[in-house]
Parts: structure tokens; C-alpha cells; sequence
């Protein structure tokens, strides 16, 4: 069986909590999850330089709607298969 070649984009988004700035992640699952605590936004934005592949930085409001939609699918998935 041949893999595609086809990568998924990594959303996240950046969001200003106690004086730091936490990065979030939208994993495959549909699930937000925190991936760091930064002190400046440059220092979260450098880090997002880092990671490999397609990404897209999203404002926190759009990322958990997002978060929404797929948990959504996965939800109308199992239904329409029956689990």
C-alpha cells in the first residue's frame, strides 16, 4: 500500500494569559492542548519557526471553533458507521 503524500497543516494560536503567552495546538482528535508557556510572543513565534511542515497561527477564538467542527465530524462519523 503506497503512503500519501499528503501532510495535514498544524493549526495554532497564541494566546496572552498572566503576563506570558501560551502556545495552542489543534491535534488530529479535535482536541486544543497547550504546548508551552513563553515569555515574550516573539519567543512562541520562534518556536512555531521550528516545527516542520505547513502550519497556520489562528487567533484562540478561531482555533477552539475549529476544535468544534472536527470533534463535530468525528461525532457524525461514529453514527453514520454505527460505534
Amino acid at each position: 500500500m503506497r503512503k500519501s503524500s499528503k501532510t495535514a497543516i498544524k493549526r495554532f494560536a497564541i494566546r496572552q494569559e498572566d503576563g506570558a503567552h501560551v502556545l495552542y495546538f489543534l491535534n488530529r482528535y479535535g482536541y486544543v492542548v497547550r504546548l508551552g508557556r513563553f515569555e515574550s510572543y516573539g519567543a512562541a513565534l520562534w518556536f512555531l519557526h521550528d516545527v516542520k511542515g505547513e502550519t497556520e497561527l489562528m487567533s484562540f477564538d478561531r482555533l477552539c471553533a475549529m476544535a468544534l467542527g472536527v470533534q463535530s465530524c468525528f461525532a457524525e462519523w461514529r453514527v453514520s458507521c454505527g460505534l
